[in-house]
């Protein structure tokens, strides 16, 4: 659900929130076991994203952030989220 927020929060054009934000979802992610795994395929909110004018200039960034959510554990999905954060 903070990815759903973070979505949320460039919907809102509150973009300045987001890094705070990016770093409480790593925060959790990290307090994870070494084997988790989100098992949420965020399908519908990958394709809203795709269609919506509303997200068009954070799309790519956004469909990478739901694309890394979906890495094979804990530690995938971390590094994922790191790389998103220096782009």
């Amino acid at each position: 659900m903070r990815a759903v927020e973070i979505a949320n929060l460039i919907a809102l054009n509150r973009s300045a929130e987001v890094p705070a934000k990016m770093e409480n979802l790593i925060e959790a992610l990290e307090s994870q076991k070494a084997d988790f795994k989100v098992d949420w395929s965020f399908a519908g909110t990958r394709n809203f994203i795709s269609q919506s004018d509303q997200f068009a200039t954070k799309r790519a960034w956004l469909l990478g952030l739901f694309a890394a959510m979906g890495g094979e554990n804990r530690d995938a999905i971390i590094k994922n989220l790191r790389a998103l954060k220096t782009e």
